[in-house]
């Protein structure tokens, strides 16, 4: 088993909530700067850290530490990208209006760019260093411990480079799977779990549904394998989970589920009461066949639901609650009337995962959920929390049929009934 960890932070890929919650983890301070750190001088300045994490660039044929364990998150291209155009005017904006400043971010090309042009002329621009910050960043940075320029390859030799490379990595995972991806470090290294903060985040963004589509056609072009290897990526993960693991190891991220189903529509708006004594941190709801919280009718859907605790509590029930776009009550149920007798103590965080067939007709739902004292919030209100999280139901499955459920009846003819 090895014993150390070395996070590859792509940039814009929630690498600083991960790097914090792995600090945690390891009770280690990460010793490395951030940013332009050369792989194998890190690895050998700093051989007795358990943990080293930031963004890194490899020499070619450069070998992976044995003694570690590597991971990295991948993130959709284009989300990635724009992130990253944000955050650049992000900080140019915010240092400038500190006044005059040397910080040297000021002179980066594409933190000066991101100012100076919107987002349609930064991406029709035709400065190299401009196409080559948007175009197949993370397939690039992988390929180039098998190749001197991976720039130069072609899309099928650059693809093969990056997963030659990223199939020595102990951990791929996905910016959709955020929290499944720390869960599943805290596993391999049996250590308490740990909520993800999330750190870094940029106050503006630009989503691609804001775009024409002239400029989704080019960033999806100029990223082709990027796209690619971010799929493989989660084929990958769904092979390596285990049965057991497979309802956590599958949860989708409440802010990023939209994305999956090219929608731009808002969330209905997080609503909370309680004391907050013990607190909800995030609920997320995946469909197990489909990877999202897109799902056909009858596919098996489970909901995630992650929460701290500030005191101890012998008699506690989570329960979730489903209503259609309607507001209607559609499905509810408890720990308690599941069976489950749950306790907490202080400082603890824990999870539950509810399963149910999706048996609707197809239509948007809405998720509340609540943590109480006994088997009614009546008793001892916590944390309720409605509208959390959504799913879709996109379609009948194998068999239609019509109002809000489907029952699953079935018909028998006579056989000796006549035509």
């Amino acid at each position: 088993m090895k014993s150390k960890l070395f996070f590859d932070h792509i940039p814009k890929s929630a690498g600083t909530s991960i790097s914090n919650a792995l600090e945690d983890i390891f009770s280690e301070k990460n010793l490395i700067s951030e940013f332009n750190n050369q792989h194998a001088y890190t690895i050998k300045t700093y051989r007795e850290s358990n943990f080293l994490g930031g963004h890194i660039w490899f020499r070619q044929y450069e070998q992976l530490d044995s003694e570690r364990y590597y991971c990295t998150i991948l993130r959709d291209p284009i989300d990635r990208f724009l992130s990253q155009y944000s955050f650049h005017r992000q900080i140019a904006a915010s240092l400038t209006n500190e006044g005059p400043t040397k910080d040297l971010r000021l002179g980066d090309p594409q933190v000066l760019a991101a100012t100076g042009m919107d987002i349609k002329e930064y991406i029709l621009s035709p400065i190299p260093a401009l196409i080559n910050s948007y175009s197949n960043v993370q397939a690039r940075h992988f390929a180039q411990r098998y190749c001197s320029s991976p720039i130069e390859l072609s899309d099928e030799a650059l693809l093969d480079a990056a997963i030659r490379s990223l199939e020595e990595y102990d951990l791929v995972g996905t910016f959709d799977y955020l929290q499944n991806f720390i869960d599943q470090i805290c596993v391999d290294f049996s250590k308490p779990s740990k909520i993800l903060p999330l750190l870094n985040k940029t106050d503006v963004k630009i989503t691609k549904w804001e775009l024409d589509s002239q400029l989704i056609k080019k960033l999806e072009e100029t990223n082709s394998v990027d796209i690619k290897l971010v799929a493989w990526a989660k084929n990958r993960l769904k092979k390596l989970s285990s049965v057991e693991r497979s309802a956590q190891l599958k949860v989708s991220s409440r802010e990023n589920a939209l994305d999956h189903f090219h929608s731009n529509e808002k969330l209905k708006k997080w609503v909370e009461f309680g004391n907050q004594e013990i607190k909800i941190t995030s609920i997320s709801c995946i469909g197990s066949n489909s990877g999202l919280s897109l799902v056909e009718s009858g596919e098996e859907i489970n909901i995630l639901i992650y929460f701290v605790s500030n005191i101890n509590e012998e008699e506690l029930t989570i329960g979730i609650a489903i209503r259609d776009d309607g507001g209607q009550l559609i499905y509810g149920t408890n720990s308690a009337l599941q069976g489950h007798k749950l306790k907490i103590k202080k400082q603890d965080s824990k999870s539950v995962v509810f399963t149910f067939k999706a048996s609707l007709s197809p239509g948007k739902y809405h998720i509340t959920a609540a943590v109480h004292k006994g088997v009614s919030h009546e008793h001892g209100n916590y944390h309720w929390v409605d509208n959390a999280a959504n799913f879709i139901v996109r379609g009948y499955g194998t068999k239609a049929f019509v109002g809000a459920f489907d029952l699953q009846g079935t018909m028998r003819v006579d056989p000796n009934y006549g035509g």
